[in-house]
């Protein structure tokens, strides 16, 4: 099966190794993989009716509202699903879901992230507030409030959240569940077996950097 592979901005400025090796784990598997690094926030440059395997919730959002002939699939659906993707072991480790606020309504997303940790022997232990009931991380709300009242969200989020470690699928919800004094595990960290770092966890600084990546990307 052949898809373009939509990684988004965050996570190739948070770790672009993970992309490459995304992309052998599928070839392996037997998919035919095309990156696509235009940003969601841009016109995509696609042959009609194109897959698009989708990394970041707020492409998956962005594709579906505004570009017309891209059909957009979740990679985390296709890691989930798929039998011939060879997955780590965890045994048993207990983590909770923070889902993300632009596919938090979207049952088939969600539901393939708690299939995905399953088949990594992950034990899920729910928040309270999970799934369509979920709050948001609080980084949504740069910059409508400034940065100490948005890490004050980010508190107010974590402490809802029941165990240390927490799974996410968002590279900013990685730096809320961080600033929020929990140890967060980015699906395709705990996919290649690696460390989730946190990088910059200042909002502003975050925002001002994908701003200027997305800027960059408009401007070459």
């Amino acid at each position: 099966m052949d898809f373009m592979f939509m990684p988004g901005c965050a996570l190739l400025l948070y770790k672009p190794n993970l992309v490459l090796k995304t992309e052998q784990l599928l070839e392996q598997a037997g998919y035919i993989i095309l990156r696509n690094e235009t940003c969601c926030h841009h016109k995509q440059h696609c042959p009609w009716q194109t897959k698009m395997l989708v990394a970041c919730s707020g492409c998956m959002r962005r594709l579906r509202v505004d570009h017309e002939g891209i059909e957009p699939v979740s990679l985390w659906q296709v890691l989930a699903d798929d039998g011939r993707i060879k997955l780590p072991d965890y045994s048993g480790s207990i983590m909770s879901v923070h889902d993300t606020c632009p596919t938090k309504h979207n049952s088939e997303i969600t539901s393939a992230i708690r299939r995905l940790l399953g088949r990594m022997n992950i034990k899920i232990v729910e928040p309270e507030l999970t799934q369509e009931n979920a709050i948001c991380c609080g980084d949504s709300y740069y910059p409508k409030l400034g940065e100490a009242e948005v890490i004050e969200k980010m508190h107010i989020r974590a402490a809802q959240i029941p165990t240390a470690e927490v799974a996410v699928y968002c590279v900013s919800c990685i730096k809320s569940m961080f600033n929020g004094g929990k140890k967060p595990r980015y699906l395709l960290d705990l996919v290649f077996g690696e460390e989730t770092k946190p990088g910059v966890l200042s909002p502003t600084k975050w925002h001002e950097e994908l701003r200027a990546f997305i800027v960059a990307q408009e401007n070459s």
